[in-house]
């Protein structure tokens, strides 16, 4: 990658910054509105409350070692692939989980099961 590739790539992280805040509200207001709807055991909703925050501070996480990457290429090894790769993983499972359950609960309380 030349500079200007790399430029244009760190770009990318600015709003990448923005938007796990807006996930991670956005599952959990839906969280709170289906436990209105059905609620809602109490580990349940601890989880589903707790697991889009998780997903979101993986994806900080996740952006800020793709930019101390990006200054330190050298640092980049199987090590820290195997790391930042847990994280993603468990990223999305959280946030994908939590989508999931969720769309399923809706369809559920509107069809009035």
């Amino acid at each position: 990658m030349d500079d200007g590739e790399i430029a244009r790539y760190r770009s990318h992280f600015h709003p990448d910054f923005v938007h796990p805040a807006i996930y991670a509200t956005a599952l959990r207001v839906g969280v709170r509105r289906l436990d209105e709807l059905s609620p809602l055991s109490p580990a349940t909703r601890r989880v589903l409350l707790a697991a889009p925050v998780v997903s979101a501070a993986g994806d900080y996480i996740e952006n800020v070692a793709g930019l101390y990457l990006l200054d330190h290429r050298d640092r980049i090894g199987d090590g820290v692939i195997r790391a930042t790769t847990a994280v993603s993983t468990t990223k999305w499972v959280l946030g994908l989980g939590t989508f999931a359950y969720l769309a399923q609960g809706f369809v559920r309380a509107w069809r009035g099961r």
